[in-house]
């Protein structure tokens, strides 16, 4: 049922990720919130992703596709989504399992918010771990540029002073001495290379005010899409990484 209401829905667009992707929907699966729906989106794959997929299919929404690209591929996702609010999960990474949890809170506290992005980690199949990994991924701006989280935003809090979020913290956590930044960035993101798109939790209302994403951007059609989602309404980031990224 097209119109069932959920809270989150999580699109997974995947090609060619049969290794990965089971750990990708384990990582939704496991969240410390039960609200939500896994779209997974497969861009014609040619590996055994279809196998794989099968153990899930009680328990996800599966669409295949000719191959079109990443952008196209989280198009029909967004397009397919129930959940008041929507994410993208890469088919070789993983989500923390407080990720859906901290950020929906984020976003039922302030209504003026159209996306709410957060710190990721990095790894590769070696064992190498980076827990706080955003500054150096876009070192451009926050190394080189000088870029500082004070700057980007107009207010910050410590998450561990916010009710709401407090309660979504995982246990034995230093996150709650981290801080939850609010503000308009537009401007400055124009300029610098600041979100880490991954991480997003936005409004299926703000997408449908702006619209999908432009494959005719290539390997930025994310930051353009993001950079329009700043430009709508205020942006909220939160200083924990609830995303990892993988390096292969």
């Amino acid at each position: 049922d097209r119109h069932q209401p959920m809270k989150v829905s999580v699109a997974i667009a995947t090609y060619n990720r049969a290794p990965y992707i089971r750990q990708a929907i384990d990582s939704v699966l496991n969240q410390t919130m039960t609200d939500f729906e896994i779209i997974v989106i497969d861009d014609g794959s040619t590996d055994n992703t279809v196998a794989v997929i099968a153990d899930y299919r009680d328990r996800i929404r599966y669409v295949r596709t000719g191959n079109g690209g990443p952008a196209r591929a989280r198009n029909v996702g967004m397009a397919m989504a129930r959940g008041e609010y929507i994410c993208w999960l890469d088919s070789d990474d993983f989500f923390h399992p407080a990720k859906l949890a901290l950020q929906s809170a984020v976003l039922d506290a302030h209504p003026d918010v159209a996306m709410v992005c957060t710190e990721c980690s990095g790894f590769d199949d070696h064992g190498a771990w980076f827990e706080y990994h955003l500054q150096d991924y876009h070192a451009s701006a926050y190394r080189r540029g000088g870029v500082a989280y004070d700057v980007l935003f107009d207010r910050a809090t410590p998450i561990g002073q916010v009710a709401a979020l407090r309660a979504t913290l995982p246990d034995g956590s230093d996150w709650g001495n981290r801080k939850l930044y609010l503000g308009r960035i537009f401007d400055r993101y124009l300029m610098n290379t600041v979100v880490f798109t991954n991480s997003m939790l936005f409004r299926r209302a703000a997408f449908e005010e702006i619209g999908p994403q432009r494959p005719r951007f290539g390997f930025f059609h994310d930051l353009e899409f993001a950079l329009r989602l700043t430009r709508a309404r205020q942006t909220a980031f939160l200083d924990v990484p609830t995303y990892a990224i993988r390096y292969h």
